[in-house]
C-alpha cells in the first residue's frame, strides 16, 4: 500500500467511520461489561454471606461446644460448594476443630481473574454467642477464578459481537462517503494535476456526471477561470521579459521581482548564477520553494519575512541574511526590498549584494582576538567584556547575577593517557552540552585548557530567590558533566569542580569576581571536587596557602625533601614478617615530618605524582640492594607500592617501572602495586590490559580499600589481582559491631574461594587481633608496628627473621608487649 494512498481523502474517511464505530462499539460494549462485573462480583459476595448464614448456628455450636464431629460435619458439607479453596472452622484461641482444603484448578480466564484481583479472596466471619462474644472464626477462601470464569467467557462474546457490529456500520458508512464524496474529489484531483501552470493554454477542466451543480460543478467553473486568467498574465508577461532582463543582466548584483504569490517574474544573470540554473527554470517558479531546493530550513526560515514585506511594503528595507548558494555555499547577503508596480499588479523588488568576503575578513578578526579556537567561544577577554556588561545590567535592574567557574576534573591525566586528539574531542563534547543548557541572555566561555566560565546575568531581584536558581543551574551543568560521553569508541566520564560568585553591584570589578571564581573552584576541589562551592572571603586565605603548598612541594622535589617508610605485613598466626608497604613521606625543613594526607592530593591533580614515586621506586631498590635484602627475604615476600590513578593511565607506565627494575637488577615478582577500585575503573580495559603486561613479568596485584568502592565485587572478577586489603574502616570497630564483624567474614571468604591472599588494614588492638585469628590472613597496623624509617624497619626485620627460625612454630609474644592504644601519626 503506497504512501500517496494513506494521505488520500478516501483513506482518511474509510479510517475516520471506521475508527469512530469501533471506539463507540468498545465504550458501549465495556461500560455495559463493567455493570455486569459489578453485579457478578456482588452476587459471589452474596453466595458467600448466604452460606455464612445458614452455617452459622451450626458452626457456633461446634466451637461453643469444641465438637470436633460437628465441626467436621459442618466443613464436609462446605467442602460440595466448588468455588470453595478452603474452609477452616476455628475456636477463640485458633486452635482448629476442622479444616478443609482443595487445590484450585486455573481456567482459562485465571489471568483476568488475577488481573481484577478474583484469583482468591478470603472471608473471616465471627461467630458470636448470646452474650455478642466472639468464640471462634469460620474461614472461607473463594475461588474466585472459578467463580467468575463464566463471567469472563460470556463477556469476552458481548465485546467481540459488539466491536464488530460497529464495524460493519462503519465500513457500510465508509462506502457511502466514498461514493458520494470521496471519488468525484479524486477525479478532479486527476484533472487538476494535468495542468501545467507554465503552459496552460487550451486545458479546462470536464464536469462530471452527477455532478452538473453544487459544490463540485463550482469548482470545475472556478478552476477555468483562474485558467483563463493565467493565460492573459502569461501573455503580457512575455511581452516584457526579454526588455526588463536585458535591463538588469549587466547588474552584478542579484536582482529578482517576485509577485505577490512569490513568484519570480524576472531575474538577472547574477540571480541564475547565485542558484546555478538557467533563466527558464527561475522565472515563474515560487522564490521560496527556488530556494527550497537548495536549503529548506532557510526557505522556511524566510517564508515568514518574505511575506510581511510583500504585503507592508511602503518603502525601501534592508536585511542581512547568510542564504545558501547553488553549490551549497554560504553566502551573507545585504537585501534590499522596494516596492514596485510591474504588469499593472504590486510587485517587490529584491536586490541583494553580496558580502560574504568582507564579512569573513571581519569575523577572523574578530574570532583571533576574542574567540576560543578550538570551541569557537569566547575566550578570557571577551568573557570579562562582558562580564562587564553583566555587571552594569543586573546593578541597574536591581538583580543578583552570578559566574559560574568551571574547571574539569583530573583531566591532565585523559590527556596524558589518551592524547591532547582525544581531550579536545572531549572538550568539543562538553562545550556543546553545556551551550545547550544556557540562554541567549547568559555568556559561556572558554579561558583555559579544561576550564569554562558561565555569566548568570539578572537571575532575580530577591537574593534567595537568585541563589537558589543559581545554585540549581550549577547543579544541572554539574550533572549535564558527569553524563558519560562517547569519543572515539572509548565511554568517558567527566566531572568538574564550581566555584560560583554572587553580584550585585555596579561597583563589582571583573576580574576580581574572576579571581573570586577561581577561588570557590579551588575550595570545591580541595573539598573533593565533583561538587559545588559558593564564594566566601575567607576561601582566599585557603587559595594563598594552596599556592604555599604548590610552591613548598616543587622546591621539596627539587631538594629531594621526599622519603619512604616501610609498614610490616605480618602473618596473624605467627607474627613473621612477610611483606611491607612502602609510605611517602616528607620531610620538610621547617615543619618537619608531614604525612601524605595533607599533600598527595595536590601531587596527583598536578600530575607530579608520577615523578615523586618513580624516585620512591628507585630509593627503594637502592636500600634493597644496600641491606641485600634479597638474600635474607623469605619465599614469597612482597613489597607493595601505592599507584595512584594519574600513574596507572600514564602512557609511559609500564615502561618507567621496568627501566627502574632493569637499572637496580631487581625481580619483579619483589614488588606488588596497590591499586584502589576507582583508579581502575577509569578505563578498565586499559587497566586490565597493562596490570596484565606486568603479571606476565612477575609484578604483583592487590586491591586496596577492598569493599569501599560501589562495585567492587563486579570488577573483581576482571582485574588480575592477587591480594585484597580489607579497609580499616571496617576493622576499627569490629569488636563491637557485629555488622563489620559479618561484613570482614563475608570479604574473607570472597577471598579465599578467589584463592587471593588477604590482608586487615588498620590493626590496632590485641582484641582485633584475636578474632582475626580464626582465619589465615596477614594484618598491618600500630598494634605490630606503624610506618618506620628504612634502617628501623631492617632491624625490625632481622629481629623477626632471626626469631622465626629459632621458634618456626610458636606465635610471636611481642606484639602483646606493645602499646595497644598507639597515636596515629
Amino acid at each position: 500500500m503506497n504512501n500517496k494512498f494513506l494521505t488520500g481523502l478516501s483513506f482518511k474517511l474509510t479510517r475516520s467511520t471506521v475508527s469512530i464505530a469501533f471506539i463507540l462499539g468498545l465504550l458501549v460494549s465495556l461500560l455495559q461489561l463493567y455493570s455486569d462485573f459489578d453485579n457478578q462480583a456482588k452476587l459471589i459476595d452474596d453466595k458467600v454471606e448466604e452460606i455464612f448464614s445458614i452455617t452459622a448456628p451450626a458452626a457456633q455450636r461446634a466451637v461453643h461446644q469444641l465438637d470436633p464431629g460437628l465441626a467436621s460435619e459442618l466443613v464436609n458439607g462446605l467442602s460440595h460448594f466448588d468455588f470453595l479453596n478452603q474452609v477452616k472452622l476455628v475456636d477463640d484461641r485458633k486452635n482448629i476443630l476442622a479444616s478443609f482444603v482443595r487445590q484450585p484448578v486455573q481456567s482459562n480466564t485465571y489471568w483476568l481473574s488475577n488481573l481484577f484481583g478474583y484469583s482468591t479472596e478470603t472471608h473471616l466471619f465471627d461467630l458470636i454467642n448470646d452474650s455478642q462474644v466472639s468464640e471462634g472464626e469460620l474461614i472461607l477462601e473463594v475461588n474466585g477464578d472459578a467463580a467468575m470464569a463464566p463471567f469472563f467467557q460470556r463477556a469476552w462474546y458481548v465485546l467481540v459481537s459488539g466491536v464488530l457490529r460497529n464495524l460493519l456500520l462503519g465500513l457500510m458508512l465508509a462506502v457511502v462517503f466514498q461514493n458520494i464524496l470521496a471519488i468525484p474529489l479524486m477525479k478532479l484531483r486527476d484533472q487538476l494535476m494535468k495542468i501545467d501552470p507554465k503552459q496552460p493554454a487550451g486545458y479546462r477542466l470536464e464536469h462530471m456526471r452527477h455532478h452538473d451543480s453544487g459544490e463540485i460543478s463550482d469548482i470545475v467553473d472556478t478552476t477555468n477561470s483562474l485558467l483563463n486568467q493565467l493565460e492573459i498574465n502569461q501573455s503580457a508577461l512575455r511581452e516584457n521579459r526579454d526588455q526588463l532582463k536585458a535591463l538588469i543582466d549587466v547588474n552584478p548584483n542579484i536582482v529578482m521581482a517576485l509577485d505577490r504569490d512569490l513568484t519570480v517574474l524576472f531575474a538577472n544573470n547574477s540571480a541564475n548564477l547565485f542558484y546555478g540554473v538557467k533563466t527558464e527554470q527561475i522565472l515563474g517558479a515560487n522564490f521560496l520553494d527556488l530556494h527550497r531546493g537548495v536549503n529548506s530550513q532557510e526557505a522556511d526560515r524566510f517564508a515568514h519575512e518574505l511575506i510581511q514585506v510583500i504585503h507592508n511594503l511602503e518603502e525601501s528595507y534592508e536585511v542581512e541574511r547568510e542564504l545558501t548558494d547553488g553549490m551549497a555555499r554560504k553566502r551573507v547577503l545585504q537585501i534590499s526590498y522596494t516596492a514596485i508596480v510591474y504588469e499593472g499588479h504590486a510587485s517587490l523588488l529584491l536586490v541583494a549584494s553580496d558580502m560574504t568576503e568582507k564579512i569573513t575578513r571581519e569575523k577572523q578578526l574578530i574570532q583571533v582576538a576574542y574567540q576560543d579556537q578550538l570551541t569557537g567561544l569566547p575566550n578570557r577577554e571577551l568573557f570579562l567584556d562582558r562580564l562587564g556588561m553583566a555587571i552594569t545590567y543586573t546593578a541597574s535592574h536591581k538583580q543578583f547575577g552570578a559566574l559560574l567557574y568551571i574547571d574539569l576534573d583530573e583531566f591532565r591525566l585523559i590527556n596524558d593517557s589518551k592524547g591532547h586528539s582525544v581531550g579536545d574531542s572531549i572538550i568539543l563534547a562538553l562545550s556543546d552540552r553545556l551551550a545547550s543548557k544556557i540562554n541567549s541572555s547568559n555568556t559561556l566561555a572558554r579561558i583555559g585548557g579544561d576550564e569554562f566560565c558561565i555569566i548568570l546575568s539578572g537571575v532575580d531581584e530577591d537574593k534567595e530567590t537568585a541563589i537558589n536558581k543559581i545554585v540549581s543551574t550549577a547543579e544541572l551543568i554539574l550533572c549535564d558533566i558527569r553524563q558519560p560521553l562517547n569519543i572515539k569508541g572509548n565511554e568517558f566520564r567527566i566531572t568538574a569542580s564550581i566555584g560560583v560568585v554572587i553580584f550585585s553591584e555596579e561597583d563589582s570589578d571583573a576580574e576580581e569576581l574572576f579571581k573570586f571564581g577561581d577561588t570557590a573552584m579551588y575550595n570545591a576541589k580541595s573539598a573533593g571536587r565533583n561538587r559545588i562551592s559558593m564564594f566566601k572571603m575567607e576561601m582566599t586565605q585557603e587559595v594563598a596557602s594552596y599556592v604555599r603548598l604548590e610552591n613548598d612541594l616543587k622546591s621539596a622535589i627539587e631538594n629531594k625533601e621526599f622519603e619512604f617508610y616501610l609498614q610490616p605485613i605480618v602473618c596473624v598466626g605467627s607474627n613473621q614478617v612477610l611483606g611491607a608497604e612502602a609510605l611517602i613521606r616528607w620531610n620538610h625543613p621547617e615543619k618537619g615530618l608531614i604525612g601524605p594526607n595533607e599533600f598527595i592530593d595536590f601531587l596527583e591533580s598536578s600530575g607530579l605524582i608520577c615523578d615523586i614515586s618513580d624516585g620512591l621506586l628507585r630509593d627503594l631498590c637502592a636500600f634493597i640492594n644496600e641491606k641485600d635484602l634479597l638474600s635474607v627475604l623469605p619465599e614469597g615476600f612482597r613489597i607493595s607500592l601505592n599507584v595512584s590513578a594519574i600513574e596507572l593511565h600514564s602512557k609511559n607506565f609500564i615502561e618507567t617501572f621496568k627501566a627502574t627494575l632493569r637499572d637496580f637488577s631487581m625481580p619483579a615478582d619483589l614488588f606488588e602495586l596497590e591499586i584502589t577500585e576507582s583508579s581502575a575503573i577509569q578505563d578498565i580495559e586499559e587497566s586490565v590490559a597493562k596490570m596484565k603486561k606486568l603479571a606476565l613479568i612477575g609484578v604483583n596485584f592487590s586491591l586496596d580499600d577492598f569493599g569501599t568502592g560501589y562495585s567492587s565485587l563486579s570488577y573483581l572478577k576482571r582485574l588480575p589481582v592477587n591480594k585484597i586489603k580489607i579497609d580499616r574502616s571496617f576493622i576499627q570497630d569490629l569488636i563491637i559491631d557485629h555488622n563489620d564483624q559479618a561484613l570482614v567474614t563475608a570479604i574473607i571468604s570472597i577471598g579465599q574461594h578467589l584463592e587471593l591472599d588477604i590482608v586487615a588494614e588498620g590493626v590496632e588492638w590485641q582484641a582485633q587481633l584475636d578474632w582475626l585469628k580464626q582465619h589465615q590472613m596477614m594484618y598491618q597496623g600500630y598494634l605490630f608496628s606503624k610506618p618506620i624509617k628504612q634502617q628501623d624497619f631492617y632491624q625490625l626485620l632481622m629481629s623477626n627473621l632471626a626469631e622465626t627460625l629459632e621458634h618456626p612454630s610458636s606465635v610471636s609474644s611481642s606484639s602483646d608487649q606493645k602499646n595497644t592504644n598507639p597515636k596515629v601519626l
